[in-house]
């Protein structure tokens, strides 16, 4: 069985004083109904894409929505999100915890430490298999992930899902691909 997981992330680009990574999991051909009606929940709302930020502070196609639209939108995302997918989830990290408790102090030299983003992928990736492996029941899964290109940690993300890859500790779910797209 293949699953896919595309990763989005916020909170990346010093605006905010935590980062968050998102993800959405499905089965291969769960992601052509998601599509079909993601698309369809866009159209009937007369916009070409949803953006969490401009959803929030009612800018780009959101720009003069009332709050029951925005609410009523956000329900529809919802509902084809939970219908169409395996599940989903985030991961939040503020930057004062990251700084104080994973930066700081001593720690061997030659031991690269992640950086926010890449240990937002990190968490990402571990919650996904081990969620696969208990809810699943399965031994031929294989997960790939998708994840946004052109982040300047994207290679963290890069390093990290190799790593992994390579450690061959028995799991019961293989790691697959990671595109950046």
């Amino acid at each position: 069985m293949i699953v896919v997981t595309y990763i989005d992330e916020a909170g990346t680009h010093g605006s905010a004083p935590h980062m968050v990574m998102g993800a959405l999991v499905g089965r291969l051909g769960q992601w052509s109904y998601f599509d079909k009606k993601w698309r369809k929940m866009l159209r009937r709302n007369g916009i070409a894409y949803f953006h969490s930020k401009e959803w929030k502070h009612k800018q780009g196609p959101f720009k003069g929505w009332k709050d029951d639209k925005r609410a009523a939108l956000i329900e529809r995302a919802s509902d084809i999100q939970r219908d169409t997918t395996l599940f989903g989830l985030t991961v939040k990290i503020q930057q004062e915890d990251y700084i104080q408790n994973y930066k700081s102090g001593d720690r061997p030299k030659k031991v690269p430490l992640d950086s926010m983003y890449g240990l937002c992928f990190r968490h990402v990736v571990v919650f996904v298999v081990d969620t696969l492996a208990k809810s699943l029941n399965r031994n031929d899964i294989e997960v790939n992930f998708v994840l946004e290109d052109g982040h300047k940690n994207s290679g963290d993300a890069v390093r990290i899902f190799d790593q992994m890859k390579n450690d061959k500790s028995g799991r019961p779910v293989a790691l697959g691909t990671l595109a950046l797209a």
